[in-house]
């Protein structure tokens, strides 16, 4: 019985499969008699179980019942009778491959005796189902298969699996409607996926660092002054740096540094009327000294990179605070470089502010940064400025006294067209050549002048000996082109709706052959003082400032920005008094708000500097007026009436 059960399954093998068997049949020896014995046990078994299945009954179930009961019927078929007859070929060819190639064999016997029957009966399915798997499972169980067998293996499982579970018949199709024929996107259901790999690594926490608004405090001494100042360039890094928070923490840096500006740092007294009172006028130290001036040099660029927003065009309101703050900070910086400390009488000191203030080893009136242009400037500037803030106007009225005061003082760091900042003034070159001197250092080398280089600091012995020179001259230039008209014109607004970052706004200075640049570090822009505005060059003129504003006598050479509240702009032609008013060909109308009469009121009190307040207030106080102001136009002359200085 095992020779016929041997013969049989080498007869419907392969011929090297048939060749493997006998041999392995002839080198079996009594090892043969054993696996005989154990396939005609198994192959009683496995007839007992087919006719046990076959006649019981049950009707047809889905693929889903199948599935679910898989695991199950692979167990049984493992453990019936054919798993023995299996295992004892396997036995008796000693080979893994032969053994898959007969039992692959054995499961297309199996699937065509099964075809001869009815494939609705529930069990024949489930007995499929599960020869399907357990031929899978045996194929895979071992590494080095040869393809080519592995293949014909997949080929008889997919095959039971089809018979066991056949694919949905496709609905019938009629000739209007379009037959689906491919779809190659439906292998992504089956694509294996790592979820673990695609959740990436953990996002970094954002640490939130406050910033300490409340440490910026009105300051009395000059102790106080570097605590407010430190408090300030403090906070406003933080906030700087805060890049989630970009427009906010701008608006924070501009209120802060205005704050500390206008309502925090005390302001210096003129040098023609000093009193005790003053901060300035108090003993302070040398590092406290150069520490004002590194500080105000930091917040001139913090407060820059904070105005120059390219979402949001500047407000009138909002440069008048700008103008203001810079005047107030140019008026700290000098009183700073002007402090007598308690190394001046020793000679320990920074050089550069015991020669600025005139306390050097002989007399000398000292010398004054762009006291007379800085003037003229900002004086121009915010003549026509909607100054909302009281603290605005208190400043600007220190800062013009304070700069005025200077003006009899021999003038450095002009900076105009006349004196521009590519070459030292005779003033700068004898100030340096005193310091220069008074260290030891060359003025000239091989015929070379050294002044522009040590000034601009390509040789930086002179800065390293006086720290407070560098100080002083970035902070003053800083300051400066914040006086600008339109400060988009001074300093170049950041590309791609971003803000500059304070370190990309710092100067940098270079000479060559006694011409000097300055340029800025972020847009390798050229800076010059002299050019603030592409609309009114500032300091171009070296006139006087405005003379003759409301009729106070000729024409000023300092074109101020145009103001509201100015008749002739309103009218289109020249307007200094009542009688020019007789003479206007076309009264405005303010889009129709008010008749020819009203105009002409409004236009002759607007030519009385002051005496307008009380009158345009009582004018539109009046009910059949009150209703003008709905218009834009006469609120802007209004407001420009009540808060311009004029």
């Amino acid at each position: 019985r095992q020779e016929r059960a041997c013969r049989a399954a080498a007869a419907a093998a392969p011929s090297d499969l048939t060749t493997q068997a006998t041999a392995a049949l002839e080198q079996a020896g009594s090892a043969l008699q054993t696996a005989g014995a154990l396939m005609g046990g198994a192959v009683g078994g496995a007839a007992n179980a087919l006719l046990s299945k076959a006649s019981g009954g049950g009707g047809a179930t889905s693929s889903v019942d199948a599935d679910a009961d898989a695991a199950g019927d692979e167990e049984a078929e493992d453990a019936s009778g054919a798993g023995a007859l299996l295992e004892a070929l396997r036995f008796a060819l000693d080979d893994y491959a032969a053994a898959v190639e007969v039992r692959t064999t054995i499961a297309k016997w199996g699937l065509a005796e099964a075809r001869k029957h009815s494939l609705e009966d529930r069990t024949l399915r489930r007995a499929l189902f599960a020869a399907s798997r357990g031929l899978a499972a045996f194929a895979t169980s071992e590494p080095g298969l040869d393809d080519a067998v592995l293949d014909r293996a997949a080929e008889a499982a997919e095959a039971l699996r089809d018979a066991a579970d056949p694919p949905p018949a496709a609905p019938p199709v009629s000739n209007d409607a379009s037959v689906p024929t491919s779809f190659p996107l439906f292998e992504s259901f089956n694509a294996i996926v790592d979820e673990d790999a695609l959740a990436g690594g953990a996002a970094a926490v954002k640490i939130v660092r406050p910033a300490d608004l409340s440490a910026v405090r009105p300051a009395a001494t000059v102790s106080e002054v570097v605590e407010c100042l430190r408090a300030t360039a403090d906070a406003c890094t933080l906030l700087a740096n805060d890049r989630g928070n970009d427009e906010k923490g701008r608006w924070l840096r501009i209120s802060l540094v205005e704050h500390c500006a206008l309502r925090c740092l005390p302001m210096p007294a003129p040098l023609d009327a000093p009193h005790d009172a003053c901060a300035w006028a108090t003993v302070a130290t040398n590092a406290e000294r150069v520490e004002i001036l590194r500080l105000a040099a930091l917040i001139s660029r913090q407060y820059c990179s904070a105005c120059l927003s390219p979402k949001e065009p500047p407000t009138r309101d909002a440069d008048a605070n700008r103008y203001c703050a810079a005047g107030a900070f140019l008026c700290v910086i000098d009183a700073a470089a002007r402090l007598k400390t308690i190394e001046t009488d020793t000679g320990r000191d920074d050089p550069f502010c015991r020669r600025y203030a005139g306390r050097a080893d002989r007399a000398a009136a000292g010398f004054a940064a762009g006291a007379v242009a800085g003037a003229k400037v900002f004086d121009a500037v915010s003549s026509t400025a909607l100054l909302l803030d009281p603290a605005c106007a208190a400043a600007r009225a220190a800062t013009l006294d304070y700069l005025r005061s200077l003006a009899t003082k021999p003038q450095i760091f002009s900076w105009t067209e006349a004196e521009p900042i590519k070459a030292l003034a005779p003033t700068d070159r004898g100030l340096l050549g005193e310091i220069a001197t008074e260290l030891g250092f060359p003025t000239v080398t091989d015929g070379v002048d050294l002044l522009a280089a040590y000034f601009a600091g390509d040789e930086r012995d002179l800065f390293d000996a006086a720290p407070a020179l560098e100080s002083f001259r970035d902070a003053h230039l800083g300051w400066r082109m914040l006086l600008a008209p339109r400060l988009a014109d001074a300093v170049q607004p950041p590309p791609k709706r971003k803000l500059w970052r304070p370190g990309q706004l710092a100067t940098t200075w270079t000479a060559k052959k006694g011409t000097m640049s300055v340029k800025v570090a972020g847009s390798n822009q050229e800076l010059d003082p002299a050019k603030l505005s592409k609309a009114a060059n500032f300091l171009a003129q070296g006139a006087s400032a405005l003379k003759g504003f409301f009729g106070r006598g000729g024409e000023s050479e300092l074109a101020a920005p145009p103001s509201s509240a100015d008749p002739s702009a309103l009218c289109g032609e020249t307007v200094k008094n009542e009688t020019d008013v007789l003479y206007v060909a076309k009264m405005p109308t303010f889009d129709g708000s008010l008749g020819s009469a009203d105009a002409e009121l409004v236009l002759s009190y607007l030519t009385a500097p002051y005496v307008r307040i009380p009158l345009l207030l009582q004018f539109f106080s009046a009910p059949a007026r009150f209703a003008a102001l709905g218009c834009a136009p006469l609120q802007n002359v209004l407001d420009a009436a009540l808060f311009e200085p004029g």
